[in-house]
């Protein structure tokens, strides 16, 4: 219910908040407080979902011959059909597809942490939800993470999936690939999904200097000295 929802919300800004306040500086560092599996035993989890593995395979293209394997994860609600079905024919079972792009500074998070999110975004829009673990500074720089983007979102439609009953929703860094992606759709001649949703997108990386960060100091888990670190790690 909204109340377990809610302290066990709070107890996980608490708790990273604490972290993040006293672990070291570092990208590997702060992965090992927001990059662990988050099983859908977990209290405040809602129920009534099924989740598995996503493996997409991205053809080859330009100078490189062999193709790239991108990871992620599915979630749909259990009254639904089964991924493989509604890749199959995803006309004749009126497939809708949100593609999620997880926040986290660029840098955090992974599709298995996100489990209660995936769910919820699953089970309020009727769909098969997936999130691509999409590629991270510092080890990979952009716009390495809107290549993996864009081209699992063109892979849904070379798998059949209309670009009407596919949108995108992303929060922070997500919002702001979602961003980038858009950008690049129209010019290349991709077709643009139903809608889209960035939430809260961090698309300035330059400002570190609003009112806002010591407005929300309070709240915000992630200090602004690490702010500044994750804008320069791109």
């Amino acid at each position: 219910d909204n109340t377990v929802t809610n302290r066990c919300a709070e107890a996980a800004r608490r708790a990273l908040r604490a972290g993040t306040n006293n672990i070291p500086r570092r990208v590997s560092c702060l992965r090992l407080l927001t990059d662990n599996h988050v099983p859908q035993w977990m209290p405040g989890v809602p129920r009534g979902c099924r989740l598995q593995r996503a493996v997409l395979t991205i053809r080859a293209s330009g100078a490189n011959n062999t193709p790239r394997i991108i990871f992620g994860r599915w979630a749909y609600p259990r009254t639904l059909c089964s991924v493989a079905e509604a890749l199959r024919d995803p006309q004749g079972t009126n497939a809708r597809v949100v593609l999620y792009l997880h926040g986290g500074a660029f840098a955090l998070m992974r599709p298995h942490s996100l489990t209660d999110l995936l769910v919820r975004y699953a089970l309020a829009a009727d769909a098969h939800v997936l999130c691509v673990d999409y590629r991270r500074p510092p080890t990979h720089k952009h716009p390495v993470a809107v290549d993996d983007c864009l081209a699992s979102y063109t892979w849904l439609l070379e798998q059949g999936v209309p670009a009407t009953r596919l949108a995108l929703v992303g929060e922070s860094a997500g919002g702001a690939l979602i961003a980038l992606m858009l950008a690049r759709m129209i010019p290349l001649g991709v077709p643009v999904p139903a809608g889209a949703a960035l939430l809260s997108p961090w698309v300035d990386l330059r400002d570190t200097s609003s009112p806002s960060f010591a407005a929300n100091a309070a709240f915000d888990y992630l200090p602004l000295d690490m702010i500044r670190m994750f804008a320069s790690v791109q």
